[in-house]
């Protein structure tokens, strides 16, 4: 027979350990809410891409602005599109083919005094026009699935990569000859799906380059001799690296995630990551479920996880302002999607 006092003590004990796990749940919540409070993307403008009846856009995989123009490179369409502030369309370059002014499957452009570098993922080489869109010249590259390019601000070398079995990234000068820079950063073995919008690989602001990994949450700053600077790397909460040393557990897991253009916004390095769904019956009903982006200090530390925002992930970063394609216009029945200009915002609380 239990004794009176004997249940009293259970309560307690039981009483104390209730009120020590509802303790560490709020501190977590806390801690979570702080960590993911610090800062936020805000939406500052959208601009409705106004093109003529008949001139839709497929795949917008890399733009840039200049001179109150966006340059918006079409994988799909196979065209640069550009257009004025207001997203109205002014012209486009280029057409399906491999000849001289032709592009096939373009997927990244750069900006060099008065000439524009598209980087064609088909043909495997770089097209070269002056910036009313006239043809000037072009050389190959390696070939493979290219997915991004850079060029240093002497306008001397250009870094590709690429992402067909090797996750991978080869220098060139700016007459298309290969320079081997003996690059000394880790290099990833997988077999990608398709090219990514955006890429792998941005430019820092004192002009170094922002590579991600794939084999793991490492992203790395290079320097233009291929020697690794720093690295940024972490394990945050819906991140799940790919189970690469086994394809059978790699293919039976649920989802694992990639990591996809690092951008430098002031003092501060952004990381977009998203979950790749092998099985269409995990995928989120809402694409942007998908997308997750962490903030890391110039030194390495990881000082945020796991913002969101309403598009899915961003293509390029001017003075601080961050680039993304809302398709989801389209599927409201209008022909063409939006550009969408975000800002990030450290919050007062």
């Amino acid at each position: 027979m239990i004794s009176g006092k004997t249940i009293s003590w259970v309560i307690v004990l039981y009483s104390i350990k209730l009120t020590l796990f509802i303790i560490n749940i709020l501190l977590f919540i806390s801690c979570s809410n702080n960590n993911k409070q610090k800062y936020e993307l805000i939406k500052t403008k959208e601009i409705k891409l106004n093109f003529p009846q008949g001139e839709m856009i497929g795949r917008i995989f890399d733009m840039l602005e200049h001179d109150e123009k966006f340059y918006l490179v079409d994988y799909k369409a196979h065209k640069i599109w550009i257009t004025d502030l207001n997203g109205c369309l002014l012209k486009s370059i280029g057409k399906y083919g491999r000849g001289p002014g032709d592009l096939n499957g373009p997927v990244s452009i750069v900006l060099k005094a008065d000439s524009l570098l598209v980087l064609e993922k088909e043909n495997s080489r770089i097209s070269i026009f002056n910036l009313c869109g006239d043809y000037i010249s072009q050389f190959p590259v390696t070939s493979g699935s290219l997915t991004s390019m850079e060029i240093d601000r002497d306008g001397k070398m250009i870094i590709i990569g690429e992402s067909l079995g090797l996750w991978n990234y080869q220098f060139y000068s700016l007459n298309g000859r290969p320079i081997n820079n003996s690059p000394k950063s880790e290099r990833t073995q997988i077999l990608m799906p398709t090219s990514i919008p955006g890429g792998q690989i941005s430019l820092s602001s004192d002009n170094n380059i922002l590579f991600s990994n794939i084999r793991n949450y490492n992203i790395v700053m290079i320097n233009w001799n291929g020697d690794t600077l720093k690295s940024f790397t972490a394990n945050p909460q819906n991140y799940i690296a790919p189970n690469l040393n086994n394809r059978i557990r790699l293919m039976n897991q649920k989802y694992w995630s990639l990591i996809i253009l690092p951008l430098q916004i002031d003092n501060l390095i952004l990381i977009q990551r998203f979950n790749y769904f092998l099985n269409p019956k995990n995928k989120p009903n809402n694409d942007n479920d998908k997308f997750y982006y962490d903030l890391f200090s110039l030194d390495g530390k990881l000082i945020a996880e796991g913002l969101r925002c309403e598009s899915s992930y961003f293509l390029y970063q001017k003075d601080n302002f961050l680039y993304s394609i809302d398709y989801a216009p389209i599927e409201l029945g209008n022909e063409n999607p939006n550009i969408v200009i975000y800002r990030l915002e450290k919050l007062l609380k």
